[in-house]
């Protein structure tokens, strides 16, 4: 019989409740009573205040170098009192004798029951295991990940079984922050970076929804999409029924690239369909499972900002419904022709985003400040208590990438960032280089994503990752 085993950390036991003043206390009382008794020695136990003073002396001065040789050791003992102080804060365990409630009708207080629970902490990632016993602690075992979160002001960004263990894994997500300016940021693939070592490959999750109340930070996150998009070889195609910050762009991307007025926005959407039905029948000629990229052809996005607004104000008539079959059809199959959507709205009301284009979204982000029914309309039915944020914070989830819905911290562009110039800097610099831009991952660095599918054997070297 094959033993299942993982390595899962070092136990905590019920000692360790007050770990890190008994750790600390041991560090001082010791040397100083070695110290002590050496120099007792040396004094051969005459009593004399210079002795005293000089062990004194030198056993808090090895005191201090102990303590400092163990800076890397006290994260983890801290840790470790934090999860045995939550079992007993929790009272996960069971008391010998009997107990109503948290009263003990017993004098026996001896613990008869305690959780088997691991810590192990690895690439900024904390990982706890708990064994799964069938104690009446059983459910709660099961749906600890936002005690925890809360518990380590981390996010829980993993919870799964293995063998008969939950597995819980938290990240400290301000610090994975995309911040241009200081980090690298390469596009490899399909592949946009999200965060340090998150990212979003559009052709395995086509299609994105991103919502926010205003303020939340929802159009520079989509300053920071259009230019990935842009630095990948991406067409564009931008509507702003509002006429607001990304119509402006039209005088970077081209007037014929950014729509406002409903009869310009309809024939956008229709020539986007219909570009995606002409690929379609190029790739009839192309070998089983081969999407646009075999016919040589870009990825093109409609970015549709405040999508439902514009719905509202079409009201109930036929160009509303005949707007929706479009944008459903290419949600539903432009992934294979390369051609996808991202809706961008305050409010993804049901009324307005069916749940035939609602599924189909893989990446879904939300920014800032929400309600709980903005939440369950961007995400769906998920068990979490939802917190909200200030600008370019949120949630978010990836199709096949994330197990849950995740903290997020939205790039950080700078104080003084200009999207006009940068966007031309970028479309300057793409008329000398190929579409897509591929690059090794630096040293030290937290990997994206694999390498390009498409790029011929050794020539990756000859792409550079652009620095901002």
């Amino acid at each position: 019989m094959k033993i299942k085993w993982f390595y899962k950390g070092i136990k905590i036991r019920r000692y360790h409740r007050h770990i890190l003043p008994q750790m600390i206390g041991m560090i001082i009382i010791v040397p100083l009573i070695v110290s002590l008794l050496i120099n007792a020695m040396e004094s051969k136990f005459i009593y004399s205040s210079g002795y005293v003073a000089k062990g004194i002396f030198y056993g808090l001065a090895f005191s201090v170098i102990l303590a400092l040789l163990m800076y890397r050791i006290w994260f983890h003992i801290y840790n470790m009192q934090k999860i045995c102080q939550m079992i007993f804060n929790s009272m996960l365990y069971n008391l010998e004798g009997q107990q109503r409630g948290r009263k003990i009708l017993s004098k026996k207080k001896h613990i008869a029951y305690f959780p088997s629970m691991y810590y192990r902490y690895k690439g900024r990632k904390l990982k706890i295991s708990i064994k799964l016993d069938g104690s009446k602690f059983h459910q709660k075992f099961n749906n600890l990940g936002e005690l925890l979160s809360e518990q380590f002001d981390m996010e829980t960004t993993s919870e799964m079984r293995r063998y008969w263990y939950m597995v819980y894994t938290l990240e400290a997500i301000e610090e994975d922050r995309l911040r241009m300016g200081r980090d690298i940021i390469e596009y490899i693939g399909n592949a946009i970076p999200l965060m340090k070592g998150v990212a979003w490959d559009f052709v395995k999750a086509p299609h994105a929804l991103i919502t926010g109340v205003t303020g939340g930070g929802k159009t520079y996150f989509l300053y920071y999409l259009i230019e990935s998009l842009l630095n990948i070889g991406a067409e564009l195609k931008i509507i702003d029924p509002k006429r607001s910050d990304l119509y402006s762009l039209r005088k970077t991307i081209g007037e014929e690239n950014v729509a406002y007025a409903p009869g310009r926005v309809m024939a956008m959407c229709r020539e986007l369909m219909e570009e995606m039905e002409n690929r379609y029948e190029a790739l009839d000629d192309t070998p089983f499972g081969s999407n646009y990229e075999a016919l040589g052809l870009k990825p093109r996005f409609l970015i549709f900002d405040e999508f439902i607004a514009f719905i509202e104000k079409l009201g109930k008539s036929p160009e509303a419904k005949t707007l929706m079959s479009y944008l459903t059809r290419v949600v539903l199959e432009g992934r294979q022709a390369g051609i996808f959507v991202i809706f961008a709205t305050q409010r993804a009301d049901a009324k307005y985003l069916p749940g035939a284009i609602r599924d189909n979204l893989g990446l879904r982000v939300s920014l800032g400040s929400l309600e709980k029914s903005g939440y369950r309309m961007t995400f769906g039915d998920v068990d979490k208590d939802f917190e909200k944020f200030d600008k370019g914070h949120g949630y978010f989830w990836i199709n096949g990438t994330t197990n849950t819905v995740r903290e997020f911290y939205a790039p950080f562009l700078g104080k003084d960032y200009d999207p006009a110039e940068r966007l031309k800097e970028i479309m300057k610099g793409n008329r000398h280089r190929e579409p897509a831009v591929c690059g090794s991952r630096p040293s030290g660095s937290d990997p994206v994503y694999g390498a390009c599918p498409s790029e011929p054997p050794g020539e990756r070297e000859n792409h550079t990752a652009p620095l901002y």
